[in-house]
């Protein structure tokens, strides 16, 4: 049988798989507060979701570096478009 502070441990820290669920889920939705402390706790006792954390930020910079650097490049269409025709129709 489970002692009641077990119990009360398994309710209030996540495992290393609800975190890491929970750590996108925050960075689209949010969390309450509640979650956002009980995430601190299991950071705080876990380096490998401190790692996981660390590498999806920075995955997260990277791919809206290169979101922008693909939008900057194309805000001219017309010599886009003109590929495009030139590739399709040839050059007529």
């Amino acid at each position: 049988m489970r002692k009641p502070m077990e119990k009360v441990m398994d309710k209030m820290v996540f495992s290393c798989e609800e975190l890491t669920e929970l750590i996108e889920k925050k960075k689209l939705f949010g969390t309450d507060i509640i979650t956002n402390m009980r995430m601190k706790i299991h950071l705080m006792g876990c380096a490998s979701c401190r790692d996981y954390l660390s590498e999806s930020n920075l995955l997260d910079k990277m791919l809206a570096r290169q979101i922008q650097l693909i939008f900057s490049e194309n805000t001219d269409t017309s010599e886009l478009k003109e590929r495009i025709k030139t590739s399709i129709f040839g050059n007529v």
